[in-house]
């Protein structure tokens, strides 16, 4: 039997962590969420909030999947390979605003965290 305690780990720090900090606000007030990170204020729009609050979504979803993984690594492997790609995804959309120089410094550093979180989940994946 393998151990499952990374894959824990893991699992818990994204939904307790990226949750609240990240998620939960990007859903609830983007714009706000926007200028937290650095961006320039800009006016809301409809379509702003709009797809602002559906990566926020998504992201909110994701936590929910990560709490069900802490609990049942095993059953919810799926979850690690799903995290891996979203955070290569990720990581190539912040690359791609740093080389554009379309978005805030901060973002920039999230190239490394996004690599970073996409290694973490491939290993701490469960084995088969």
């Amino acid at each position: 039997m393998t151990d499952l305690a990374p894959a824990r780990r893991f699992a818990a720090v994204v939904a307790g962590l990226f949750g609240p900090v990240f998620a939960l606000p990007l859903l609830l007030d983007p714009y706000r969420w926007a200028r937290a990170f650095g961006w320039r204020p800009e006016p809301e729009t409809d379509v702003g909030l709009y797809f602002g609050r559906c990566p926020g979504a998504l992201a909110t979803a994701s936590c929910a999947q990560a709490g069900r993984a802490a609990r049942d690594p095993e059953r919810h492997r799926s979850f690690f390979g799903f995290a891996e790609l979203v955070g290569w995804l990720l990581a190539a959309v912040h690359l791609r605003g740093l080389l554009e120089r379309r978005q805030p410094p901060i973002e920039h550093a999230e190239i490394i965290g996004y690599s970073v979180f996409a290694v973490a989940a491939r290993r701490c994946a469960p084995r088969r």
